[in-house]
């Protein structure tokens, strides 16, 4: 009876395991090059890196607002998994959720102020960024970078059912997360000093 409990258990560990590296090859089969790097730096130490410098961004900057807070997994502000799941379902933001919460423990969410959206691809663009942080095989951390709750901005529409009655309204609509801001993105942690120069494009 142990041995077959045993057997059974094994069998979930590996079925886990599995599940798991198959939810990484997702992930990182929808990640371009340009919204990955390397640091030498220790999953835990690449996350407060940037933990400090988002936190260091002069305030009322475009980069400040659209970089506007970060949270580490454990913090309580981020995202729980069942509001992520409400998303639209997208690639990266599924393989993602289908990690183990310990292949995530040492990730981070970068939220822009809410109201701000930026120049992006043509459009006026915002979008909540992950950045996916793991051990390294050869040491350090790769760092992958993904996207959830992009919109854009098109300026102002009439609605005759609006939140205080007929009037024009910001005419957000949802968007394709885009790649060039995760690569924006992944550009700017690259050159914080704290993650000692990290190479681009590596393989998380």
């Amino acid at each position: 009876m142990a041995g077959a409990r045993l057997t059974s258990l094994a069998a979930a560990l590996l079925c886990g395991a599995a599940q798991a590296a198959a939810a990484t090859e997702i992930l990182l089969a929808n990640i371009p090059p340009a919204a990955r790097l390397h640091t030498a730096l220790a999953p835990e130490r690449a996350t407060a890196a940037i933990l400090a410098g988002v936190g260091r961004l002069p305030p009322g900057t475009a980069l400040a607002r659209r970089y506007r807070q970060a949270y580490g997994m454990t913090y309580p502000l981020f995202p729980p998994d069942a509001e992520l799941r409400g998303e639209a379902p997208l690639p990266t933001l599924s393989a993602w959720l289908a990690l183990p919460p310990a292949q995530r423990r040492h990730d981070l969410v970068i939220l822009p102020a809410s109201d701000h959206f930026w120049p992006q691809d043509g459009n006026d663009y915002r979008a909540t960024f992950i950045v996916h942080v793991a051990p390294a095989p050869g040491g350090g951390s790769n760092l992958a970078v993904l996207q959830y709750g992009a919109r854009t901005l098109h300026g102002k529409s009439f609605r005759l059912l609006g939140r205080t009655g007929p009037g024009r309204y910001l005419d957000i609509r949802p968007a394709a997360p885009s790649p060039a801001a995760a690569a924006d993105l992944a550009a700017w942690l690259a050159a914080l000093p704290e993650l000692g120069a990290p190479a681009r494009g590596q393989q998380p």
